[in-house]
């Protein structure tokens, strides 16, 4: 189990949280992974990037529940920002990757990129 895994389940259950699981299928950008996060009214999330693009047109609107997002493993573009970070924090994770997947977060705000 790779080690980034142990901290996300680590950082859920040490804080009183759900950690809600999915298969494969659930989890592909998109379309399924729309209903995934709002079926389960999931209020967390990190993704990478192209991930979180991928989500259809609106799917913003349509997660009332998520609270925050983080995504990590590549450059975040400014469109993602001003997309999904109105109403909601924002986190930008960064490490360079022979070591983490982050090792520094930075909050974006819409009007700020």
């Amino acid at each position: 189990m790779p080690i980034r895994s142990v901290i996300t389940f680590r950082l859920a259950l040490a804080n009183g949280a759900t950690l809600v699981l999915g298969d494969r299928t659930a989890l592909l950008p998109g379309d399924d992974l729309l209903a995934f996060l709002a079926h389960h009214a999931i209020q967390i999330v990190t993704l990478p990037p192209t991930a979180l693009a991928a989500l259809p047109p609106g799917a913003e609107s349509k997660l009332p529940a998520l609270a925050t997002i983080t995504v990590a493993g590549e450059a975040c573009p400014a469109e993602l920002v001003r997309r999904f970070a109105p109403g909601r924090r924002f986190f930008n994770l960064y490490g360079p990757t022979e070591a983490t997947i982050w090792s520094t977060a930075a909050e974006l705000v819409a009007g700020d990129v």
